[in-house]
């Protein structure tokens, strides 16, 4: 009862400071922000994210298995972005990305599921070239942090190649 108290009490403090901001009322447009590199930005900022992965399996290690299938996750993060102009930002990124797929080994009666959890670090450069519309684009580096194969953990020998050993 006490956590769902805090909670509420929570909820109703976070909805009376978002009434209180001032600026246009309803959806923003570019036009309602200062122009140029000041903090009023629609650029500017920082958030979470997340959202649905589906993977599968491609490439030469493919062949290695039979019947695969795709593998449904999730990655989630943190991001900030940093304004230039009313149309170009940077915004860099740290995301658990969840991966993997579904197959069947050849000695194998029994499909199994092989996860990759990587931790992710993408820097993006924005465009927006609409109102609420934007491309990103940009390098990203991947670290792989753990491999599971049903129920087996697998060690990672060399992350940096990606290599892995029972």
């Amino acid at each position: 009862m006490k956590k769902l108290l805090l909670l509420l009490s929570c909820a109703l403090t976070s909805v009376s400071v978002a009434v209180a901001q001032d600026g246009p009322i309803g959806v923003r447009k570019s036009t309602d922000y200062a122009s140029g590199s000041s903090s009023d930005s629609r650029n500017g900022g920082f958030g979470i994210k997340g959202g649905v992965n589906f993977a599968d399996i491609r490439g030469d290690g493919k062949k290695d298995y039979g019947d695969t299938k795709n593998y449904t996750a999730f990655h989630a993060g943190f991001y900030s972005q940093f304004s230039f102009s009313d149309k170009f930002s940077l915004q860099p990124e740290i995301l658990y990305s969840r991966q993997g797929f579904k197959g069947t080994l050849p000695n194998a009666s029994s499909s199994t599921t092989t996860r990759l959890d990587y931790l992710q670090v993408p820097v993006l450069l924005v465009y927006n070239f609409l109102d609420n519309v934007s491309v990103h684009v940009g390098p990203q580096v991947s670290l792989l942090t753990k491999v599971k194969e049903g129920d087996l953990d697998r060690k990672i020998a060399n992350p940096s190649c990606g290599l892995l050993r029972s």
